[in-house]
């Protein structure tokens, strides 16, 4: 929590952060049938299925009455919508990226993180703390998304809030997990899935270089969007587990 608290305290007494224009020039620019930048556009089909696929398991969930309250249910619900929203903000984006199709990317992306954490926050610390949390922690990222896209409209781009409502919730779940005990039992989910996204992460940060490795085969940029969709599915079968 600490480290939240100091990663918080040093992104907000940097200058403001302007998305960098580089970041849209992906690896793989290849065009098949007709999609230009197919594979990142296509591989986005996989949240589409674990999305799809996680609210049928809360149905069954709810209908199996794993959970002790139907609220408990409700993160859930959020987050994988918001799992299929990415699945079609981040298609959309790929077609043609920019930083005006990039916000469709990020906003469910945003909401995702935040539903999930809420989903903690109620099964750690308790319906107390976990009901209100959906909706103000929805609202943050919403409104931290909008913030960038709108300070970018505007010639002064700051990403700082975004990586805000996309970090803290990563730097906090390990100690959420660790330390408090949970209603549930299926923390290692919660684990296994912050480690997959980070491995997400590092891929995607090494675009280019896994490109040309693997002889133009597949990019990292692709397979950070699968290695995304899989950290989904680990939520989907902590569900199944309950």
């Amino acid at each position: 929590m600490l480290a939240a608290a100091g990663a918080t305290a040093t992104l907000l007494l940097t200058e403001p952060l302007a998305q960098p224009v580089a970041y849209h020039d992906f690896a793989d620019q290849r065009q098949m049938l007709g999609v230009p930048h197919a594979l990142n556009v296509l591989s986005n089909f996989a949240f589409l299925l674990v999305g799809a696929v996680g609210l049928r398991q809360l149905a069954t969930s709810r209908r199996r009455r794993r959970f002790l309250s139907e609220r408990d249910s409700r993160p859930y619900v959020a987050f994988f919508l918001a799992v299929i929203g990415i699945g079609f903000g981040s298609g959309y984006y790929h077609l043609d990226p920019d930083n005006e199709s990039l916000f469709w990317d990020r906003l469910p992306m945003a909401i995702s993180f935040a539903a999930l954490f809420a989903a903690l926050v109620n099964e750690h610390l308790g319906p107390r703390w976990g009901r209100p949390a959906l909706p103000v922690l929805i609202v943050l990222a919403v409104a931290a998304t909008l913030y960038w896209i709108l300070t970018e409209r505007a010639g002064a781009g700051d990403l700082r809030p975004y990586l805000l409502v996309q970090g803290i919730p990563l730097l906090l779940a390990v100690p959420l997990v660790l330390l408090l005990r949970s209603r549930y039992q299926q923390g290692r989910y919660f684990l296994a899935a912050v480690g997959i996204y980070g491995l997400a992460l590092i891929l995607d940060r090494h675009d280019h270089t896994i490109y040309r490795v693997l002889d133009g085969a597949i990019s990292g940029h692709t397979l950070k969007h699968l290695a995304g969709a899989l950290a989904a599915c680990v939520i989907v079968r902590m569900l199944a587990r309950r």
